[in-house]
């Protein structure tokens, strides 16, 4: 079925700007000399305030995406991608370059509508996947991100809305290390 101006498909655009603010108070933290067995935590440090700390770091951050939509009857087809982290910024608090890789992410979903005991329900299988790749100095080796996440989601098109879904996520972050899984259960209600 078209949306409400007659389209079986459309584009959709859109962009994000974020300022970001950091701040260390050197103060604050707690360093293994510090630590007592017994006592707990003891004294100032004996380390010296790095020269190239600093207590303060801002950056502006950029994303932008872009969604293609088919509507055939009932039933959506998405598919999309966003680049995040568009400006190339240092984002550490240490004077070093830190920059933040850019991240780039593809999502595809669709939307199938059906009839239940009479009840209206959108069932929803959905796709997405992360990558995001860089050189950052503070982590000591090549940084390479990667996640892929599938499931479903149920949910009723009453009011109360209640929904449901199960999906598995899959991710590394750094080539040497392995894979991490995990499957995530949600139960709702509006």
């Amino acid at each position: 079925q078209p949306d409400r101006l007659g389209r079986d498909m459309e584009w959709r655009f859109g962009m994000r700007a974020a300022y970001n603010w950091r701040s260390l108070n050197w103060d604050n933290l707690v360093f293994s000399e510090q630590l007592d067995a017994v006592r707990g935590i003891m004294g100032p440090t004996n380390l010296p305030l790095p020269g190239d700390l600093r207590a303060n770091t801002d950056y502006f951050d950029l994303q932008s995406g872009i969604s293609w939509i088919y509507r055939r009857g009932e039933s959506r087809f998405r598919i999309g991608a966003s680049l995040h982290h568009m400006v190339r910024v240092s984002q550490a608090v240490l004077a070093a370059d830190d920059t933040l890789p850019m991240r780039t992410t593809i999502h595809t979903s669709y939307v199938k509508d059906l009839n239940w005991n009479g009840k209206p329900i959108h069932v929803m299988p959905f796709f997405r996947l992360d990558l995001q790749k860089g050189g950052a100095l503070s982590l000591r080796e090549a940084f390479f991100y990667q996640s892929l996440t599938y499931g479903l989601l149920v949910n009723t098109q009453t009011l109360p809305a209640f929904w449901a879904g199960a999906w598995l996520r899959s991710y590394q972050s750094f080539s040497s290390q392995p894979g991490t899984n995990s499957m995530v259960f949600s139960l709702g209600f509006e």
